[in-house]
C-alpha cells in the first residue's frame, strides 16, 4: 500500500530472515509504518521547512520556497538557484551558516519522497508564458503557483496527521477563495446529480450535500442580517436551517433508533407552541445534543411548563443576551 512515495510512512525497519538467501522470496523483511507504539512524532522537521517555505513564498521570495521543495536551503544552493535580488531583499531570512546546512543534512522536501528531484527537469518554479512587465509581476505570478507545489508536499508529507484541512483552511483564508476547500460547487453537484447519486447509492449522503451548501449560503445571509440588524431575518434563518438540519442533514436522532427521539419531540413542541413567533433548531452534536430556542418574553414561562411536563423538570436553561458585547471588568 506504501508503493511510490515514502513520506506515507514515518517508520522503516528491514532485517534478515532465517530464509535462504536466494529462494523464491526475498530474506529481507521491510516494514513500513506512519506509527509505532515506541513514540509519537508531534512535529517533524520536513514539516517546519514546509511552513518555512509557505511564510518564505507569501513574503515575496518564491525562489527560496522552491529551492526548500527541490533543493533543500544551504549556502550553495542559495548562491546558484536563487538570484541577487531575492538574496539581498531576503537577507537573514535564507542567509545560513555552512556548517550546520550542508548538502548532508538538508535535502529537498519533495526529494525525499520522490527521488533525487534536482534530476526532474518537469519539476521547476513556474514561469509566466510571456515576460512580465517588472519583477514584482512575475514574483506576484508565481507566489500562488508555488503555494500550491508547497500544499501538494503538505499533503504527502503530512498524510493521515491531522494537518490538511487547517493547511487548506489557511490558504482559503489567505486567498478569500472558499473553493480552494474543494473543487466542488452546488452547481456541479446538481448538474451531475444522477450519476453522483448512482455512484454513491446513499441519499441519505446526497441530502447533506444539498444541506451544507445551503447551509453555506444562510451563513453568508444570516451574517448580513446580524450586521443590519434584522431580527426577523435572523430568525426566520435560523429556523430554515434548523428545518433543514432536521430533514436533509439528518442529524436529530440516528437511523439505527429511531424509535427514542426526544430532541424531534421537542421541535415538534416548540413548533406548536411558537407558531410564527421567535425561533428554534437542533444545537451542538446533533444525536441527542439540545435544542436552541429564543423565546419571546411572555411565552417562557408557558413553554418552560410545557417542556417540563414531557421531559422533566429543569430540561430547561434559560439564557439571558446583554444588548452589549465584551467589557473589561478588571
Amino acid at each position: 500500500d506504501y508503493a511510490g512515495d515514502l513520506r506515507f510512512v514515518a517508520n522503516y525497519n528491514c532485517r534478515v530472515s532465517n530464509q535462504e538467501r536466494y529462494a523464491r522470496l526475498s530474506n529481507e523483511i521491510q516494514t513500513f509504518e506512519k506509527f509505532n507504539n515506541s513514540g509519537v512524532t508531534l512535529y517533524r522537521v520536513n514539516m517546519v521547512y514546509l511552513r518555512y517555505a509557505e511564510a518564505l513564498n507569501r513574503a515575496g521570495f518564491p525562489q527560496a520556497a522552491f529551492a526548500i521543495l527541490k533543493y533543500g536551503l544551504y549556502p550553495d544552493v542559495v548562491n546558484k538557484y536563487i538570484d541577487d535580488t531575492e538574496r539581498a531583499t531576503g537577507g537573514a531570512f535564507i542567509s545560513f551558516d555552512g556548517d550546520n546546512f550542508s548538502i548532508e543534512n538538508t535535502q529537498g522536501v519533495h526529494s525525499r519522497g520522490c527521488g533525487r528531484a534536482d534530476c526532474d527537469t518537469l519539476y521547476r518554479i513556474p514561469l509566466p508564458d510571456e515576460a512580465k512587465a517588472s519583477r514584482a509581476d512575475t514574483v506576484a505570478y508565481q507566489i500562488p503557483y508555488v503555494e500550491d507545489m508547497i500544499i501538494s508536499e503538505m499533503a504527502l508529507e503530512g498524510a493521515f496527521e491531522g494537518y490538511r484541512y487547517y493547511d487548506l483552511m489557511r490558504v482559503a483564508l489567505r486567498r478569500g477563495d472558499v473553493d480552494y476547500l474543494a473543487d466542488a460547487s452546488l452547481e456541479k453537484l446538481l448538474g451531475n446529480f444522477k450519476e453522483i447519486r448512482e455512484r454513491v447509492k446513499n441519499d441519505r449522503a446526497m441530502l447533506r450535500a444539498l444541506h451544507f451548501y445551503m447551509e453555506d449560503k444562510r451563513a453568508v445571509e444570516e451574517r448580513e442580517a446580524i450586521r443590519n440588524k434584522d431580527i426577523e431575518k435572523l430568525l426566520f434563518l435560523m429556523k430554515e436551517s434548523g428545518r433543514s438540519s432536521f430533514e436533509y442533514l439528518q442529524n436529530v436522532y440516528p437511523a439505527s433508533r429511531v424509535n427514542s427521539q426526544s430532541l424531534s419531540i421537542g421541535l415538534c413542541l416548540a413548533d406548536m407552541y411558537l407558531r410564527q413567533q421567535g425561533a428554534y433548531r437542533v444545537h451542538g452534536g446533533g444525536f441527542e445534543g439540545t435544542i436552541q430556542l429564543v423565546v419571546p418574553a411572555d411565552k417562557i414561562e408557558g413553554l418552560r411548563e410545557l417542556m417540563s411536563s414531557v421531559f422533566g423538570d429543569d430540561c430547561i436553561l434559560q439564557v439571558r443576551v446583554r444588548p452589549f458585547g465584551t467589557k473589561t471588568v478588571i
